[in-house]
């Protein structure tokens, strides 16, 4: 189902996510973690959205949207008691035991609407806004995780808020049908967990913003924020045992600046010869 070898080749299809209730629930004490600039207005946001995924569809494009890829990896039992299980550091004590005949469609409202404390069943007072954060970046489709050629790479996220996307995309090609047998390329939480650099300053950050795929032979990385040099020795290990992967990778050292988060976003090719830069 997934196949890419260049960051300019003609799209067929695209994996998007619709601005949705983890949008409308951002607060301002959010913003610098999450690095939004403004609050979002939600139907603003979903109106622009929609018309963009018209205009692509226009085009001939595919357009699958996350929430729906997640919400059919979810539908047997097993699917959801693995996502519970794998959510349980960061979800509230009542839902840590979450039975798995929960639906599909609350696990995805949950996991990526977050739950307000004003939502408790026995409307006890809390300090915080929520009991699980919502996930308003999981609209970047590009981060949490790399087509690369036929196979997947997982990233692994720099910041906490950020984390449980990790979780949802390896959930989706775990149990979706139609992406349970991607090859997966490389886990970096694996990697670390295998090496003991789960923690600490060795631990491995990449996100797919850093990660560009020039070509079938090339492939280039970005050394920033959100990606650092553990991820990308353990990344040019991978790719050099490959036997059919990309022959060079090239990395690029990005001031540790907001400006430049993420490679893509200081250069995205438009062209064979051609960048914006």
């Amino acid at each position: 189902m997934v196949h890419v070898t260049s960051e300019i080749g003609r799209l067929r299809k695209v994996l998007v996510h619709e601005p949705g209730p983890e949008v409308d629930r951002m607060v301002p004490p959010m913003m610098e973690e999450l690095l939004f600039d403004d609050i979002l207005f939600g139907d603003r946001a979903r109106d622009e959205h929609r018309r963009f995924r018209r205009l692509l569809q226009l085009l001939g494009i595919e357009v699958v949207e996350a929430n729906q890829l997640l919400t059919e990896a979810l539908a047997g039992d097993e699917a959801r008691a693995w996502l519970w299980k794998m959510l349980r550091p960061e979800a509230p004590q009542e839902l840590r035991g979450a039975p798995p005949a929960a639906s599909a469609e609350e696990a995805v409202a949950i996991a990526v609407g977050g739950l307000l404390a004003a939502d408790h069943p026995h409307g006890i007072e809390v300090e915080d806004l929520f009991r699980l954060a919502p996930l308003p970046n999981w609209c970047f489709q590009r981060d949490p995780q790399v087509i690369l050629g036929d196979g997947v790479i997982f990233s692994a996220m720099a910041t906490a808020a950020r984390w449980r996307e990790g979780v949802l995309t390896r959930c989706t090609f775990r149990f979706h049908p139609d992406l349970s047998d991607t090859p997966v390329i490389l886990d970096p939480l694996r990697e670390a967990q295998n090496l003991g650099h789960l923690l600490g300053p060795h631990r491995p950050c990449l996100e797919g913003g850093d990660v560009l795929v020039m070509s079938a032979d090339v492939v280039a990385v970005g050394v920033s924020e959100r990606t650092n040099s553990a991820a990308v020795e353990i990344l040019a290990a991978t790719l050099a045992e490959l036997e059919d992967g990309p022959r060079w990778l090239e990395v690029v050292h990005l001031p540790h600046r907001r400006a430049y988060m993420h490679l893509d976003t200081v250069f995205t090719p438009l062209d064979r010869d051609a960048a914006l830069v």
